[in-house]
């Protein structure tokens, strides 16, 4: 591939295209700067997109307000929460999007991934049968020492309505259920 040959804005003579100065007079050639800069201004606004992209809002992405799960103790947060009938919660997920909303149920299906968030999918409906009904999907940090939830445990659980999540099933039907991050959840006495 030949090299391209420009012509030196300062002296006039022919110099190359990827050469830094001109041989002939010493100026610094001035495409290939134009060219370092534009390149160099595209590289700075990708990495600054992508920082703000990444970074994201993290109490958003986990469902949780910092600053007022950092401020309320665990006693003022279960008070603040509010038992609502799952078909309201169901039919409208965006009236309780952000809602801190409290429920009783039995564990159907868990998914834990060592400490850190794990899924559960908690029937929250007694029939007069003691049978169960109404899945809501459920996110939970379980910590270290904290006693595991299990399949066909009974738990009540205290957190913020993330409007509905959707899922595939297993028979390949997609499934939209209401959301809840909890920040607390408990085998139920």
């Amino acid at each position: 591939m030949a090299n391209k040959i420009i012509v030196c804005k300062t002296c006039g003579a022919e110099i190359a295209k990827s050469a830094k100065t001109c041989p002939n007079c010493g100026a610094k050639n001035k495409k290939r700067k134009k060219k370092l800069l534009i390149v160099l201004g595209i590289v700075i606004v990708l990495a600054v997109f992508f920082i703000v992209i990444g970074s994201g809002d993290s109490s958003t992405q986990s469902g949780k307000t910092d600053s007022e799960t950092v401020t309320l103790s665990e006693t003022e947060f279960k008070e603040k929460c509010e038992s609502v009938a799952y078909k309201d919660i169901a039919r409208n997920p965006a009236d309780f999007e952000g809602k801190y909303l409290k429920f009783k149920g039995k564990v159907i299906q868990v998914q834990e991934n060592n400490y850190s968030d794990s899924i559960y999918r908690i029937d929250v409906t007694e029939d007069e049968y003691g049978l169960w009904d109404d899945t809501v999907y459920v996110t939970y940090r379980r910590s270290e020492n904290e006693t595991r939830i299990l399949e066909d445990d009974i738990v009540d659980f205290y957190g913020i309505c993330q409007g509905t999540e959707s899922y595939t099933s297993v028979l390949g039907g997609q499934v939209t259920i209401p959301s809840v991050h909890a920040e607390y959840l408990e085998i139920a006495e």
